[in-house]
């Protein structure tokens, strides 16, 4: 877990806190800009060798803050090297989720095969995020389905 605003903010996380004592915590952190690009530079760096299924970005949406190479977004830029070092850790098919408290009409991810972009929150969202990240198409299909509207 890495909480971020324009910057990464290093946090203990101990699997034995109850979600109010973490959400304590964190609340301590952010509060200016966004840079969603940050806490996948910081994976990047700081833990590198380590190999993850992908990543889940939450976010308010307000994540305009940085520019990538060759037109992208600094989320893409950022992206596609954290893809290629998990690949060369053996992680073939890394997976991003922007989960984005306030939905708006556009995104720093674009949607693709190995992204999802989920606007809004609710207890569906972890089976859905559950599906993406297993690889389960039909299942992923069957989920976003069985919401209702």
């Amino acid at each position: 877990m890495i909480p971020f605003d324009t910057r990464a903010y290093n946090v203990r996380i101990d699997p034995a806190d109850s979600i109010l004592s973490l959400s304590e915590r964190l609340a301590k952190y952010g509060g200016g800009g966004t840079d969603c690009s940050i806490p996948l530079r910081e994976a990047n760096v700081r833990l590198g060798q380590r190999a993850f299924a992908g990543c889940v970005l939450v976010s308010d949406n307000e994540s305009w803050v940085g520019t990538g190479r060759h037109g992208s977004t600094a989320v893409m830029t950022a992206w596609q090297t954290f893809v290629q070092n998990q690949r060369r850790l053996g992680v073939t098919d890394p997976k991003l989720v922007c989960i984005d408290i306030q939905p708006y009409g556009s995104s720093q991810a674009p949607e693709r095969d190995d992204i999802l972009n989920i606007g809004g929150f609710s207890d569906a969202v972890f089976n859905v995020v559950t599906s993406f990240l297993g690889n389960s198409a039909s299942r992923f299909v069957a989920e976003v389905e069985s919401i209702e509207i």
